[in-house]
């Protein structure tokens, strides 16, 4: 039986070369986040991994608690693809090697990135999107998947790996884009983390209409389409099937 109140969080960090106009700005609204998953009831552990075309493990398996001040230095291309299926596979098999009773209730994924895809060499889209299904379809503990990206739109990069639109977002590559990213994603962790096993991770209308109101400027219009908002519910077994 799984630990209650347990969530174990990893967390995917671009720290490719175009992170650098926000790398302050990622440092601390991280350590925000982390500060604010401290003070939240239940137990917490964190997987940290950062990645630009080379992969690097931060902390693995590390008390929320035990959490320091988090540093990026940005270099180097976007291996998107082979970070998350490197970390996956590590978490999956790691996770599988523990006594069932120490088990976390939740294990949930959060991927940043503020570029596309264009330096991974052993694996696809295909794959990842392939593990990411597998993992939300296990019992037990229950897995989700938290996709952030800037620059792109966000919705079609994380639904083509298999992350639901729901908890999906584009945020807006500035200081004020990224730190109100981190400030939804950490009330969004916190009601997470505090909600009964079954309930999905999920941005709001308001984490969204913040950040639409930084992106009218560009291309990115809208963080989510405002259609997809009302669909985000009913659009998951959709995109995983297609």
């Amino acid at each position: 039986m799984s630990k209650k109140n347990y969530t174990h969080i990893i967390a995917i960090i671009d720290r490719s070369g175009s992170m650098i106009n926000i790398r302050k700005d990622m440092e601390g609204g991280f350590d925000n986040f982390i500060k604010d998953q401290k003070g939240v009831e239940g137990t917490a552990t964190l997987t940290l991994a950062q990645f630009d075309d080379k992969y690097e493990v931060v902390h693995s398996n590390v008390a929320i608690a035990d959490v320091g001040s988090f540093s990026l230095e940005p270099r180097g291309g976007t291996a998107l693809l082979d970070a998350i299926a490197k970390t996956l596979n590590s978490e999956r098999d790691r996770l599988k090697k523990v006594d069932e009773n120490d088990q976390p209730e939740k294990v949930i994924c959060i991927v940043i990135t503020d570029g596309d895809e264009n330096s991974s060499v052993e694996y696809n889209r295909q794959r990842v999107f392939e593990m990411i299904l597998d993992l939300e379809g296990e019992e037990a503990p229950q897995w989700d998947f938290v996709f952030l990206g800037a620059n792109q739109d966000a919705i079609s990069e994380g639904g083509s790996m298999g992350i639901r639109a729901a908890s999906t977002m584009t945020y807006a590559a500035s200081s004020v884009g990224a730190t109100r990213a981190f400030d939804s994603l950490s009330k969004g962790m916190s009601n997470y983390r505090t909600s009964d096993v079954g309930k999905r991770y999920s941005f709001s209308d308001d984490d969204r209409k913040k950040q639409e109101d930084l992106l009218n400027a560009n291309k990115f219009g809208k963080a989510i389409p405002s259609h997809m908002t009302d669909l985000a519910e009913d659009v998951e077994d959709e995109d995983l099937k297609a």
